[in-house]
This record gives structure tokens, sequence and C-alpha cells, in this order.
């Protein structure tokens, strides 16, 4: 997509199509992945594919899931992690939140972790939520992820 046609989408309320516009995504995310030594060994797969079943668009039926999130008990923190990784293996990061008992965000963090699969990309997102928490404050602290 140039300049004009971006900007034209952008400014005259000309939105792609979902398709459209996550197609062009990872076509960017997979030119950006291939120039980079670290993720040599995805050279040769089919990235666009596997990120289209990634983010659901092999599967339009899928439906998105309502989650919730509660404060922490009178006296406690509440981390909050997870991770993310586009295939298995593939590139994947880590990251987290705290709050205070009032919800409060107290801080976050986020990392990249290179090629990895989904168990060590939670793991990496609890342990540096643990490590970050130790080093910044005191108290008792509730964990939450969803793996």
């Amino acid at each position: 997509m140039d300049k004009i046609e971006r900007n034209n989408q952008k400014f005259n309320q000309k939105a792609l199509p979902w398709k459209i516009l996550c197609d062009q995504i990872i076509g960017q995310v997979t030119s950006w992945v291939l120039q980079r030594r670290e993720f040599d060994n995805l050279k040769g797969t089919n990235m666009r594919e596997n990120w289209r079943n990634v983010v659901g668009m092999s599967n339009p039926a899928r439906a998105p899931e309502m989650v919730e999130w509660s404060k922490p008990p009178l006296g406690h923190f509440k981390l909050n992690f997870d991770g993310s990784v586009l295939g298995c293996p593939g590139p994947a990061g880590f990251g987290g939140v705290i709050h205070n008992e009032q919800a409060d965000l107290i801080f976050t963090y986020v990392g990249p972790i290179g090629l990895s699969d989904s168990t060590s990309e939670e793991l990496h997102g609890l342990y540096n939520g643990l490590k970050l928490f130790k080093q910044k404050k005191e108290g008792a602290l509730l964990v939450e992820g969803d793996s």
C-alpha cells in the first residue's frame, strides 16, 4: 500500500477490510523477520500461512472469548503475565503487569525471547515478573496467567 492510499483510508474513513489489513501486516512482519539473522531457521517455511492461522484468519468462525480481571485482595499485589509465540517454534516474547490492591498499575514489563515454543514464553513471562517484583516491591503477591 502506498502513502496516498494509506492517507486516503486514514483521513477519508475508508477502512480496509479485516483480511486485507491482516495480510498487509503479516507481510510486513514476515519481511522484517526474514531480514534478521536470528530467524534464519524460519526461511523456507510458509510463515504467511502459519501466521494467518495464529490470528484466526483460517478459521473465521472462532468467537471472541470474554475474560474478566479482578483486583487483588487487601494487602496483596497481583502479577498478570503472558507470552506469545508465532508458530512452534517461532519468534516469541513475554510481558506482564503488576497492580496493587486499589488496582493501580505499579509497573509493566515486556521482552523478546527469540525462537521459542508456547511453554517457554509463558515461563519467561512468569519468571521475569517474579524477578522484577522481588527487586522492586515487598509484600504478598497473587500470580495469574492463562496457561
